[in-house]
C-alpha cells in the first residue's frame, strides 16, 4: 500500500504544497480509522480490512500511519534532492531576466533565457500596439506613414533611423531618390549573370565593397522584397542559390522563395556612389524604397530591423535548428557559462574574430584566446553572465599576452626551469626563449630542436624545458603577463648561474 502512493505521488509530479496537502488528508483518515477501531466500529474495521491490515488492533493501525508518514517523509526528501538538479523551466525565468539580470543558479542558463537580455528592448518596440498616442517608437511611425501613403522626406527619414544615427541632409535624399535601378529577370541567363557581376561585383571580394539596395518583385501578383546592403557581390548571391533560401533568408519572403523558387521574379539594383558608401547609407536607400512600395513581402518596414529581430525568443528557438547551433562560452577551466550564441555566425559579428575560427577552437576541443566554446551545456558549470564588451576585453588582453595562436595551434607557454638553482622562467614563444639565450652569450636553438628536447627531457644549457597548454596551468601566477625584463634578469637571478657571462670583470 505504501509503495503504490509513494509511486502514484511521484509520477504526478505534485509540488511541495501539494505534498504537505497529502500527508494532511492521510494524517486526517488515519486520525479516523484509529478513532473508529478504537470504538470497535464496524466501518472501521471494513476500512481496515481494505487497507489489508490483517486486524482491528489499535497497534496495527498506528504501526500503518507510522509507516506512511516516515515514507512519505524521505520521499519528500528525495524529491527536494532532485529538484536541486533538475530545476523545472519557469516562465518567470522571462521576467526575472528582464528585470535583474542573470543571476548564479543551479542548472545552466538556457539560451532563450540570454536573448531575453539581448533583444527584450527590441522585441518590445516592434511587437508594441499603435494606441494613436504620440509616440517616437519608429515601427509604429513607419506603419502610420505607410497606412497614411505619406511620401518619404529628410524628416521622416532621419526621424525613423534615429536609432541608427544617420542623418542626411536635402542634396543626400535627393540623389539616393533618384539613383537608376539595373533589372534582371530571374533566374538569370548567362549574358545577365556577366552583367550582374559587373554591376555588384564578385562573391568572393571583401575589398571591392558595393553599397546597394536590392528589390524583388514577384511578377504574378506585383508583392515586392526590398533589402540593403554593404556587400552586395556576397548578399544578393545568398538569395540566387538554389538551397540558401530555407537557411539564410528569413520571414515571409523566405517562405516563398522556398515555395516558389526563383521563378516569375525580377531582380532590380540601385549601387550607392562610392562618395554617399558611409555607415548606415544603405539603410537610408532601403528606407525610402519601403515608403514609396510598401512592399508587402517584409516584415519589418524600418530599415536595418531584419533578421533576428523580427522574431520572437520562442522563434529563435525554432529557426536554431535550421541556422545554426547553439554555441556556450565558458571560462578556461569550464567552470562558468557566462554567455550563449545562438550561432556561430553571431558569435563571429558580435566578438573580435571569424566565425569559422571559433568553429575550428570547438571541433578541436581547444580554448580560443581564454574562452572555451562549446556547443553542448556542462551540467556542472554555474551562470555568470559576462556582458559582450566584458568577452572582448578578455579576449583583447589574452591576444596581448600570449599574442595570435596560429589555426590549428593550442595556446601554450615555456617553462625554463635550471638544474641547480630551482629557478623558473616562461616565456610566450620560440622567438623570446632565444632571446633570453642570445643575451646569455648562448646558441640559439631551432623549432626541431626545442621540441626534441622537450620530448626527450633532455636538459639544455642547464635548463629543462617544458610546453605547457594554457588551460593546464594551475598556477594562477603563471597566467599573468609573460613580457619579462631581460636585463633585470641578467643583473639579478642569473648572476649566480653564469658569473663569467654576467660579470666579466671577476
Amino acid at each position: 500500500m505504501v509503495e503504490c502512493l509513494q509511486i502514484v505521488i511521484y509520477n504526478r509530479g505534485f509540488s511541495s504544497k501539494g505534498i504537505i496537502f497529502f500527508y494532511l488528508t492521510i494524517v486526517c483518515i488515519v486520525l479516523v480509522i484509529n478513532i473508529l477501531v478504537y470504538l470497535n466500529w464496524d466501518l472501521g474495521a471494513s476500512l481496515l480490512q481494505l487497507y489489508n491490515l490483517g486486524n482491528n488492533n489499535y497497534q496495527d493501525t498506528f504501526k500503518f500511519s507510522t509507516i506512511l508518514l516516515i515514507s512519505l517523509t524521505r520521499l519528500e526528501k528525495r524529491r527536494r534532492r532532485t529538484n536541486l538538479t533538475n530545476l523545472p523551466y519557469n516562465k518567470d525565468i522571462k521576467q526575472n531576466v528582464l528585470k535583474k539580470g542573470l543571476t548564479k543558479s543551479i542548472k545552466p542558463i538556457t539560451p532563450e533565457e540570454f536573448k531575453y537580455l539581448t533583444y527584450a528592448n527590441l522585441f518590445s518596440l516592434i511587437k508594441e500596439k499603435d494606441k494613436g498616442l504620440p509616440t517616437n517608437n519608429p515601427f509604429i511611425l513607419a506603419k502610420r506613414y505607410l497606412k497614411k501613403k505619406i511620401p518619404p522626406s529628410v524628416k521622416i527619414i532621419n526621424e525613423l533611423l534615429n536609432h541608427r544615427n544617420v542623418k542626411i541632409n536635402q542634396k543626400e535624399f535627393d540623389e539616393l531618390s533618384n539613383l537608376p535601378f539595373s533589372q534582371f529577370d530571374l533566374p538569370l541567363s548567362i549574358n545577365d549573370k556577366e552583367r550582374l557581376t559587373s554591376i555588384i561585383g564578385s562573391s568572393d571580394s571583401l575589398v571591392k565593397t558595393h553599397y546597394c539596395a536590392y528589390m524583388f518583385t514577384y511578377l504574378k501578383t506585383g508583392e515586392k522584397y526590398i533589402g540593403s546592403t554593404i556587400n552586395s557581390g556576397q548578399r544578393i548571391r545568398v538569395y540566387l542559390k538554389p538551397g540558401s533560401p530555407m537557411k539564410a533568408i528569413k520571414g515571409s519572403f523566405g517562405r516563398h522563395l522556398a515555395k516558389n523558387k526563383l521563378n516569375d521574379l525580377r531582380l532590380s539594383v540601385a549601387v550607392i556612389p562610392a562618395h554617399l558608401s558611409r555607415d548606415n547609407f544603405n539603410l537610408v536607400l532601403e528606407q525610402i524604397l519601403f515608403l514609396k512600395h510598401y512592399p508587402e513581402f517584409n516584415d519589418v518596414y524600418v530599415a536595418g530591423s531584419g533578421g533576428e529581430t523580427v522574431f520572437s525568443a520562442e522563434d529563435l528557438i525554432k529557426k536554431m535548428k535550421v541556422r545554426g547551433t547553439p554555441i556556450y562560452v565558458y571560462n578556461l577551466d569550464k567552470s562558468k557559462l557566462i554567455h550563449a550564441f545562438y550561432s556561430y555566425r553571431q558569435a563571429g559579428r558580435l566578438l573580435p574574430c571569424r566565425w569559422n575560427s571559433i568553429r575550428d577552437a570547438v571541433l578541436g576541443h581547444r580554448t580560443f584566446r581564454g574562452l572555451y566554446f562549446e556547443t553542448q551545456l556542462i551540467d556542472s558549470a554555474f551562470i555568470e553572465y559576462v556582458s559582450i564588451e566584458n568577452l572582448i576585453k578578455t579576449m583583447e588582453e589574452h591576444i596581448e599576452t600570449y599574442g595570435v595562436i596560429r589555426k590549428g595551434k593550442t595556446p601554450s607557454i615555456i617553462l625554463a626551469s635550471h638544474n641547480e638553482t630551482k629557478e623558473c622562467w616562461q616565456f610566450k614563444s620560440i622567438p623570446e626563449l632565444n632571446k633570453f639565450f642570445k643575451a646569455l652569450s648562448l646558441k640559439t636553438i631551432s623549432v626541431d630542436k626545442f621540441k626534441r628536447h622537450v620530448s626527450q627531457k633532455d636538459p639544455l644549457y642547464g635548463f629543462t624545458l617544458t610546453k605547457y597548454p594554457i588551460n593546464e596551468i594551475s598556477d594562477l601566477s603563471l597566467k599573468k603577463s609573460l613580457n619579462f625584463d631581460v636585463n633585470h634578469y641578467l643583473t639579478t637571478k642569473l648572476s649566480k648561474i653564469y658569473p663569467i657571462v654576467l660579470n666579466p670583470q671577476s
